[in-house]
């Protein structure tokens, strides 16, 4: 049979818990988005640009283009 406790009890426990834990945000960067095709060098500046490139030829990897 299962048992059934708050985090505030399994605290109390000592059981590590990850409930009530706050949810990671991702982030992006500030500034113009500039990546490149590893396979093919072709530049993008629009996540969807790579995504149509990626569903045209399959090429996965992109590097960030930093000035």
């Amino acid at each position: 049979m299962a048992v059934h406790v708050t985090a505030a009890q399994a605290r109390a426990l000592g059981v590590d818990t990850k409930l009530g834990a706050k949810r990671r945000v991702s982030r992006t960067a500030k500034g113009p988005y500039l990546t490149r095709c590893v396979a093919c060098d072709e530049v993008f500046t629009q996540r969807s640009d790579e995504d149509k490139h990626l569903d045209r030829t399959g090429h996965r990897n992109y590097r960030l283009i930093l000035d």
